[in-house]
């Protein structure tokens, strides 16, 4: 019995050890995502002078992409540079023949699980795919920075979703613009400061309630006051669900470049509520990065490093930036790093 007592103890205490060391070993490989997909994009600005928009329509001739754009994200076009050329060539074929809006309708992306990496392995939701009335569609855990301006579109008006230039001024000082594809050259800021591409955890649709893979929805409050409205979308019994109407859509289809499913921004901190001003359906609003790290999210800067971002990252305010955004960010350190050309030099 003793002998037995002590071999308990001694598992209870090796436990931990061995639970942390796995969760070492699973964040390395999520960091060792995100420098692929920091080549990639030094790889395809090298290919085409110029990185990939955040949203873009697959066309039939060309490896980029025509200017009337839709649902496709900018992660798409880095598949050739990410030794997955097959798998791009097969989708982008069949996305130009049967006029595939969406990458969740693109039937070779969906016979089988998109890209190892694309998904960082401490989300273990990321490999069961997202079940919608539509289908079920493959996940991903990275997404695109969408700088320090709050996302939308003539008030958020589903009607008005195709209105290509309030779009593009919504990210101007985004590193990834919707149908806009910007060079280094244009990261004035300095590529080392300034964020490209982060983690969420993945959503489950509507049933999720989870801070870090859902958003608040019908957050309709005043533009003036709706990040603070945000802020406060933490349910009062439980700190990692959000309060009143969310989806559960972050990250929830693969190659999706709406930012809600495929942007963040950065206003609130990391692992903080996104929230969209209408339904689930605008892409509207301001969305967070986050992760399953204890403490905040990992993220690949334009010079391809991998930086560790933590929760407590001075973001300034909650007021309001003005629309269309100029000059310094006024969400503090991590506001900075969302900007290409705000004049800050913050770094962490």
């Amino acid at each position: 019995m003793v002998v037995i007592a002590i071999i308990g103890i001694l598992i209870g205490l090796l436990l931990p050890a061995v639970q942390a060391a796995r969760e070492a070993a699973r964040r390395m490989q999520c960091v060792n995502n995100l420098k692929q997909l920091g080549l990639a994009l030094q790889s395809y600005h090298d290919a085409y002078n110029s990185l990939p928009a955040a949203r873009i329509e697959v066309t039939q001739n060309s490896k980029r992409y025509s200017d009337n754009g839709d649902f496709w994200g900018g992660t798409f076009a880095l598949l050739p540079f990410m030794e997955q050329s097959p798998l791009y060539d097969a989708a982008k074929d069949e996305a130009w023949r049967e006029n595939d809006r969406h990458p969740q309708e693109n039937a070779t992306l969906m016979k089988g699980p998109a890209p190892e990496g694309f998904r960082c392995p401490s989300d273990g939701g990321a490999k069961d795919k997202y079940a919608a009335s539509s289908g079920s569609f493959y996940k991903t855990n990275y997404v695109t920075s969408r700088g320090d301006t709050v996302v939308y579109v003539d008030e958020c008006a589903w009607a008005n979703d195709r209105n290509w230039a309030t779009l593009k001024a919504s990210s101007a000082r985004a590193g990834f613009g919707p149908f806009d594809w910007k060079s280094m050259a244009a990261i004035t800021d300095g590529t080392s400061n300034t964020v490209a591409i982060s983690e969420t955890l993945t959503g489950n649709g509507n049933d999720d309630k989870r801070v870090k893979s859902a958003f608040a929805i019908n957050v309709n409050v005043s533009l003036s006051t709706f990040v603070a409205a945000c802020l406060g979308k933490y349910d009062a019994n439980d700190i990692n669900l959000i309060s009143g109407e969310s989806y559960g859509g972050r990250g929830a289809v693969v190659f999706d470049g709406r930012a809600t499913v495929g942007g963040f921004s950065t206003i609130l901190p990391p692992n903080s509520p996104s929230c969209s001003r209408m339904t689930w359906l605008t892409h509207c609003g301001l969305f967070t990065p986050s992760s399953a790290h204890s403490g905040g999210v990992n993220a690949v800067f334009f010079d391809g490093s991998v930086r560790f971002v933590g929760e407590t990252i001075d973001t300034g305010t909650t007021e309001l930036h003005a629309y269309p955004a100029t000059g310094k960010s006024i969400y503090g350190v991590w506001g900075a790093m969302g900007t290409t050309n705000g004049g800050e030099t913050e770094t962490m």
